[in-house]
């Protein structure tokens, strides 16, 4: 759920295995010494998504990335909370154990939040992470106002949710509540990636592996990996909608996806995530695409479905989910910002 705390948005994830067969190679920075090597790999896994749980204090630190590869001017987006995993409401003081140092959540650091993540250049792990130097996230020559840090004393957490209340000290020694009403989610989301912001500074990742490190001030802390290539996988061709005759129910919206590696795809699902009577809706599209029947490279493939109770803007990006598998068991799984063109 959003977060009523801190959202940075600086500059985007599931899962994906790199083939050496698709002709990736990837100039890899890995360990301490930051010496930039080029590497051909056969096989590199990465997961989307880690979690770890300290059952004394009853929190579970999760940590999640949108995507585990991104391509030229696409985005990745970490974003990480605190889940009380107790059946209970639950008290936790302020600890400060920080393991890692660097972690924010923009510009202004953590501010009252309770963990952090950070961006660095190759693969590292949890044997050497400390000693890696963090991607910056400031904005040179751009002036940040950072709203008053706080000395929070404890957080309170709602049952089996990342839902709390942050209290701090007040004036008279007291402990005053710095989100006033109901309580509100914990988390907090951070974003960097190969784009020209509205200040027109550019933030490059270049091809290459990178590493996600998140943590909290009770000492607990994450790693997550993700990927930056030249040319993705498979590529979308179009997305069109409405297509007549209108259907009562929702508008029919085709998608077409082109294999542009040098491996046969034998599946392949694309998910679009458009408004509906809920906040969003996620829509399957499925291309009838298996080990008898699959997709050659340069071939384009294509799938309609009726988004029932659905409804979209021609002139509005929305976001697009595509996952699959090419013949010798090697997946992919990657996310993109589309729009859909009405039909000509």
């Amino acid at each position: 759920m959003p977060s009523s705390s801190n959202v940075a948005i600086l500059a985007f994830v599931p899962l994906i295995v790199i083939s050496l067969a698709l002709g990736i190679y990837l100039s890899t920075s890995v360990g301490p010494s930051n010496q930039t090597t080029t590497t051909a790999m056969n096989y590199v896994y990465f997961t989307g998504t880690t979690e770890t749980s300290n059952s004394t204090l009853g929190l579970q630190l999760r940590l999640s990335l949108n995507s585990t590869l991104i391509g030229p001017g696409q985005f990745i987006s970490a974003t990480i909370a605190d889940y009380n995993i107790f059946p209970n409401s639950n008290n936790v003081s302020a600890a400060k154990g920080w393991r890692l140092r660097y972690l924010t959540l923009g510009s202004c650091g953590t501010l009252n939040d309770p963990f952090g993540v950070a961006f660095f250049q190759g693969y590292y792990t949890s044997s050497n992470i400390s000693l890696a130097t963090p991607l910056s996230l400031e904005k040179e020559g751009v002036v940040i106002n950072c709203p008053m840090i706080a000395n929070v004393l404890y957080y309170v957490f709602q049952p089996m949710s990342d839902d709390g209340s942050i209290f701090a000290a007040s004036g008279n020694g007291s402990a005053s509540q710095l989100t006033p009403g109901q309580p509100s989610a914990i988390n907090g989301t951070v974003s960097f990636g190969t784009y020209w912001d509205s200040s027109n500074i550019q933030h490059n990742l270049g091809p290459g592996v990178y590493t996600v490190a998140g943590g909290d001030e009770w000492g607990q802390f994450l790693i997550l990996h993700f990927a930056v290539i030249s040319t993705l996988p498979l590529r979308v061709v179009s997305i069109t909608g409405p297509i007549p005759p209108y259907n009562p129910g929702g508008p029919v919206v085709s998608i077409a996806v082109k294999n542009t590696a040098n491996l046969p795809i034998t599946f392949l699902n694309a998910t679009l995530e458009v408004p509906s009577a809920e906040p969003s809706v996620s829509y399957s599209f499925n291309f009838g695409i298996n080990s008898s029947n699959p997709l050659l490279q340069n071939q384009t493939v294509q799938s309609a479905r009726t988004l029932i109770g659905a409804g979209f803007d021609n002139s509005v990006s929305y976001p697009i989910v595509i996952s699959g598998s090419f013949y010798n068991g090697v997946s992919f799984n990657f996310t993109e910002q589309v729009m859909i063109a009405q039909p000509s």
